[in-house]
């Protein structure tokens, strides 16, 4: 029986990034990085994803204002 592999991937400007439902593995264009938390889904159709990881991995800066909860991602 071949186990299935829940995966998310996502193309953008050259950059490759691979991701796998409930694993820290992550990669992006092939190098393999340690992420501080896993995606997650919901059993339905919708996955949840490490926002920062995925923005500075694009090139993006991503801010974290702790007094408003707010995230500022700019490029």
């Amino acid at each position: 029986m071949m186990k299935k592999t829940r995966s998310i991937n996502a193309i953008k400007n050259g950059i490759e990034i691979e991701l796998t439902i409930n694993s820290l593995k992550a990669y992006v264009n092939g190098k393999e990085y340690t992420l501080a938390q896993s995606p997650v889904t919901d059993g339905n159709e919708v996955a949840y994803v490490n926002l920062r990881f995925i923005s500075e991995a694009l090139g993006y800066q991503v801010h974290w204002d702790k007094s408003t909860l707010t995230a500022t991602i700019t490029s």
